[in-house]
């Protein structure tokens, strides 16, 4: 490999990786899972674990590109785990209840990764499975803020198919989170059925912008649709009844 491209350079922080998510969460609620990631002993400045979707887009520009081992590494689902709760403790979202769908499971904190082409000018990103559970994406709010967007995601079509269900939700239903020692009570506003597959750049766009930080206090829900070919993602939006 040429020198340009071993040399080690300066990681990015944390916060310029957020900032990066912001872009990078177009397509993170792939649905069917790739082969596991070798595991390392080496540390990340993001955590990252096991995948199930990537896609091809342009990196933004950042002030010091990620160095290819860095890039390419991943981190055991287990150090994502703790980081939450090393960060948020009794804050982060444990279970998630919908009864309209008979819904009750384990929420669990997500991650993502970048695989830098080697000129460091495009890249596959990609998200982590959440498995049989339903993945709180560790870059978006939690339910105890004043304003902001929980993301939240699972799998239609694998695993426990906890998202199965999800397009069947109706306004006024309701969606509970526990925290800690604490219940937040949401209920869905709207539903809303998005192509990802062959999408435009203006429809992605109009997807990005439920994944977005709100000035409001919400629940995203994401999953796949339809079942048979994935070709969309269905966004559920709930708002919080009440504030803390």
């Amino acid at each position: 490999m040429a020198a340009k491209k071993t040399q080690m350079m300066k990681p990015v922080t944390v916060t310029r990786l957020a900032e990066v998510t912001v872009t990078l969460i177009l397509l993170m609620t792939g649905c069917v899972p790739l082969s596991a990631i070798p595991a390392t002993t080496h540390a990340l400045p993001m955590p990252v674990v096991r995948v199930t979707h990537a896609t091809t887009a342009t990196v933004v520009p950042v002030d010091t590109p990620l160095p290819t081992p860095l890039a390419r590494i991943p981190i055991p689902k287990s150090d994502i785990i703790k980081l939450a709760d090393n960060l948020y403790g009794s804050r982060v979202i444990e279970h998630i209840s919908i009864p309209a769908l008979n819904v009750d499971g384990r929420v669990v904190p997500v991650g993502w990764r970048i695989n830098y082409s080697d000129d460091y000018q495009s890249g596959e990103f990609e998200w982590d499975s959440p498995g049989p559970n339903v993945g709180w994406v560790i870059t978006s709010a939690l339910p105890d803020v004043k304003t902001g967007n929980v993301v939240l995601y699972g799998h239609n079509n694998l695993y426990e198919k906890i998202f199965e269900n999800l397009a069947r939700l109706v306004k006024g239903d309701k969606v509970y989170l526990q925290t800690g020692d604490q219940r937040w009570e949401y209920e869905v506003r709207n539903i809303l059925f998005l192509p990802i597959i062959g999408a435009n750049k203006e429809q992605l766009k109009k997807y990005q912008k439920y994944l977005q930080p709100t000035q409001d206090a919400r629940v995203t829900l994401i999953s796949c649709w339809p079942p048979i070919s994935n070709t969309h993602r269905v966004v559920v939006i709930a708002h919080r009844v009440s504030n803390p």
